[in-house]
């Protein structure tokens, strides 16, 4: 009877700590849903008293120092919100607006008139991609004498950019708008088959997706295998790779970051109940 009943005891005690870590987790929980995401403590109670330097040094009878107040005048900083607009850094169009020389004449007295004063007005103009066919015209030469003369007539071929990829239609300036658009911006190729369409250009997904396999296997996978190749030649490298931490060897001393470890803290005192936070 005694067995079962310390059996019994044991088992409600691990159900009572079950329930407290559910409650814990849900608090927790609720916390990070609804709560503030500030990690600053509520009052001294959460505080960690690690260092004591005030309470060891403090004197309450000394007197206070006396306070000069000083007065001055600085400018105000602006606001460096990126929110802001800035167009200093934009090329200006400038649009005369005048009028003719023979209609300068005064409404008044019928006299010509003059420029007295210019008022201007800027506004941001958007010109949309321009798409054309450049058709590249290769000149090849021959020599008159030895058409006339020998069997064997020489040929030469004036110089020619190499295309991005072999028997395409691809340039790099479509490739990399087709790059920019769909990793930075996060186009997808289907949109962008519509907004070519739109345009007037047929592109198709199809299309657009080779290009964009064949230039990185031939153009990109090259210069990442040789960033790759002196990279790992350096004695050290600084990265925040989370997959290599676990490949690292076990003699090597990892070190945690304080503002984590103090997170953990924080979240720590948010699964206690509010009540007793305070204690």
């Amino acid at each position: 009877m005694e067995e079962e009943h310390r059996d019994l005891q044991k088992k409600n005690e691990e159900l009572a700590s079950l329930v407290k870590w559910y409650e814990e987790r849900f608090r927790l929980s609720q916390h990070r849903q609804y709560g503030q995401s500030s990690e600053k403590s509520e009052g001294q109670g959460l505080q960690l008293l690690l260092f004591d330097e005030a309470e060891n040094t403090s004197e309450p009878k000394r007197a206070e120092p006396e306070v000069e107040e000083i007065t001055y005048r600085r400018r105000k900083r602006e606001s460096s919100s990126v929110s802001r607009d800035n167009f200093d850094e934009l090329p200006v169009e400038r649009v005369e607006c005048t009028i003719p020389e023979e209609e300068r004449i005064c409404p008044e007295c019928g006299g010509p008139m003059h420029v007295m004063n210019c008022n201007t007005r800027g506004e941001l103009v958007v010109v949309p991609a321009k798409v054309f066919i450049r058709e590249y015209a290769r000149d090849i030469y021959s020599c008159r004498r030895c058409e006339r003369e020998n069997t064997k007539v020489g040929i030469v071929k004036a110089p020619i950019p190499e295309p991005v990829i072999k028997g395409s239609a691809a340039s790099a300036s479509a490739i990399a708008n087709i790059m920019i658009q769909k990793y930075a911006m996060g186009v997808p190729l289907y949109r962008q088959e519509s907004s070519w369409l739109n345009e007037g250009l047929c592109l198709s997904r199809q299309t657009m997706s080779n290009w964009l396999i064949k230039s990185a296997s031939d153009w990109l996978l090259p210069l990442y295998e040789e960033m790759r190749t002196k990279m790992l030649k350096e004695d050290i490298l600084h990265a925040d790779g989370y997959s290599g931490y676990g490949k690292l060897d076990s003699a090597i001393r990892r070190c945690g970051c304080w503002a984590h470890a103090r997170r953990k803290f924080h979240e720590g005192t948010m699964s206690i109940p509010a009540v007793e936070r305070k204690n």
